[in-house]
């Protein structure tokens, strides 16, 4: 199962959503639930190669808690668990691969160049099929 097979799965869209509505809302069910979104995954590349260093902090944040999702999800036998070292090192390829992909396709979603991002680490490092 491709991580790209595994995002487009309904219940991982789900999972996805939930993880992002209560980071965003803190919990609160005093409003109501604005439709999907993916933040700052639904910016075209090119916004994240124009943005200054600070803002690109924030899609950098993004990512990193997007994968994080993707590895939640293994504990309820969902999907794939990628091997995501969060030290600085790793963290910094991570960047780099995004930063690339974002470079040679301005055109696509930041979201599309995580999850090519991805990929990359899974055909490098490798995955498993969570039990």
């Amino acid at each position: 199962m491709t991580v790209t097979h595994c995002l487009e799965n309904s219940m991982a869209r789900k999972y996805v959503w939930m993880v992002l509505a209560f980071a965003a809302f803190g919990g609160s069910s005093a409003e109501a639930a604005p439709p999907l979104t993916y933040g700052l995954g639904a910016q075209l590349c090119q916004k994240f190669n124009e943005s200054p260093n600070a803002i690109k902090g924030a899609f950098y944040s993004w990512d990193e808690g997007f994968l994080s999702a993707v590895n939640d999800m293994q504990a309820s036998g969902q999907g794939v668990y990628i091997p995501i070292p969060m030290d600085s090192d790793e963290s910094k390829k991570r960047d780099s691969i995004v930063e690339g992909i974002c470079a040679a396709r301005p055109e696509i979603l930041f979201k599309e160049a995580t999850i090519e991002m991805m990929q990359v680490v899974i055909r490098e490092q490798g995955f498993r099929k969570y039990k």
